[in-house]
């Protein structure tokens, strides 16, 4: 009987990765197409870039940052 239960647990924990697995791919896709839709509706690149760095924080890539540029700072002094 405890050899049944190692099992469950194992199965359990692996049932836990692949919904895991699935929320986070169905969320990747979710952004993607609001994307797609900000583009045709030309919504501003700031806006899409912070879409963007939801995708890759939904899949934990990481984002490196970078100098910004010119045109596409937000509020210039």
């Amino acid at each position: 009987m405890c050899d049944n239960v190692a099992f469950t647990w194992a199965n359990y924990e692996q049932q836990k990765i692949n919904v895991e697995t699935e929320t986070r791919h169905k969320i990747y896709s979710d952004i993607q197409d609001i994307i797609a839709q900000s583009k045709l509706q030309g919504i501003s690149d700031q806006f899409i870039a912070g879409l963007e760095c939801a995708q890759a924080k939904v899949l934990g890539f990481t984002i490196e940052e970078k100098e910004p540029d010119a045109e596409s700072v937000l509020f210039q002094i």
